[in-house]
């Protein structure tokens, strides 16, 4: 076993679902990653490129970093034997994946066999996974998140939902108006696309495998907060708008995207409440509850502030793309890794 504080020896091993396989010397060690085959496996949309995007782009930004000098990414592709794409005497010491879709799919043959063939190998030789697939399985059903988060917050903190399949009951309890989402939290193209339902009109061709929150009005500010292990980070974005209670119908949108303006809902001036504040230590503790419970240390989550500053978490999702905090992803991926071999342990990936 190597420790983590040799790193400048450590290889971390890089997988991506289509691609032809290949090893790429970064620098002295070696980062790896796998990703995965989006929508392939149960006729949605798309191919591997979402999620393989967030790996390439974390090697890209290794690779481009001095202070990331001893990391190499090998990709490896989890439809093939392991140790034939590994180069000779370099075995993996660490696993860093995106593979949503395949566990999300994890019933059908190929998804089966790809996460069991990564497994079978991880295990055979004392490779960590960061983070485990079964940890990340939570993070692909809304329903599954929202009651997680219902485990490790405040109930006040958590939005009131329901899983909706068309059922007129399964609205009791619930005001309008409501956000809409895919009962799918990733894995595939449309577990982006949602709508804000202003009344029960508005729920007229709304999925019946569908979450229906509760619309929070947070002045059109959504904190994005990233966690890298012990690292949080929050960036602002500019988000929906306040609603008045009377709207009709609904309006859709993808949360890729940029979101719908107030002159979509038909509001000529939308009433803003005082500008959110969302506190250090408030968010911080947010990172450490969600970690502890789902068991992960890559991830993001979503914060709104709502009118008397009532904080709400209303997302989570695994391996965020870390956009807006670009320069600092190598040094505090390193630093994450440094701290796991700084608890005496040897990382294993």
């Amino acid at each position: 076993m190597s420790s983590i504080m040799q790193l400048a020896s450590l290889p971390i091993s890089c997988a991506n679902g289509n691609e032809v396989p290949h090893a790429m010397q970064l620098t002295e060690g070696s980062v790896g990653s796998v990703s995965g085959e989006e929508g392939s496996e149960d006729g949605s949309e798309g191919g591997w490129e979402e999620s393989s995007s967030c790996v390439q782009s974390l090697e890209v930004r290794l690779g481009s970093r001095s202070d990331a000098r001893s990391f190499k990414f090998i990709h490896v592709n989890p439809s093939l034997p392991i140790p034939p794409q590994l180069p000779p005497n370099q075995p993996l010491h660490c696993l860093i994946h995106k593979l949503t879709e395949d566990i999300l799919t994890s019933s059908t043959p190929t998804s089966k066999f790809r996460l069991q063939n990564l497994q079978t190998y991880c295990t055979q030789n004392s490779v960590e996974v960061i983070d485990s697939f079964e940890s990340v399985k939570s993070l692909m059903n809304r329903s599954t998140i929202q009651e997680k988060l219902l485990k490790c917050l405040p109930t006040e903190m958590v939005p009131e939902y329901t899983v909706y399949t068309g059922e007129e009951e399964e609205l009791e309890g619930l005001k309008f108006p409501l956000i809409c989402k895919p009962l799918e939290a990733a894995g595939t193209r449309g577990s982006h696309r949602m709508s804000v339902v202003l009344d029960e009109k508005g729920l007229d061709g709304v999925p019946e495998r569908s979450i229906l929150q509760s619309y929070i009005n947070h002045s059109s500010t959504l904190f994005k907060t990233y966690v890298l292990g012990p690292h949080v980070r929050v960036f602002t974005r500019s988000s929906l708008p306040n609603l008045p209670p009377h709207g009709t119908g609904k309006v859709e949108f993808d949360s890729q995207e940029e979101y719908p303006t107030s002159e979509m809902f038909g509001i000529e001036e939308e009433q803003i409440y005082e500008k959110p504040i969302l506190e250090e230590k408030v968010y911080k503790d947010i990172a450490e509850r969600i970690k502890k419970e789902f068991g992960i240390s890559l991830f993001g989550f979503d914060v709104v502030v709502g009118e008397g500053g009532r904080v709400r978490v209303v997302d989570v999702n695994y391996f965020p793309s870390y956009k807006e905090m670009i320069t600092e992803v190598p040094g505090l991926l390193r630093k994450f890794l440094e701290e796991k071999g700084g608890e005496g342990e040897s990382l294993l990936v």
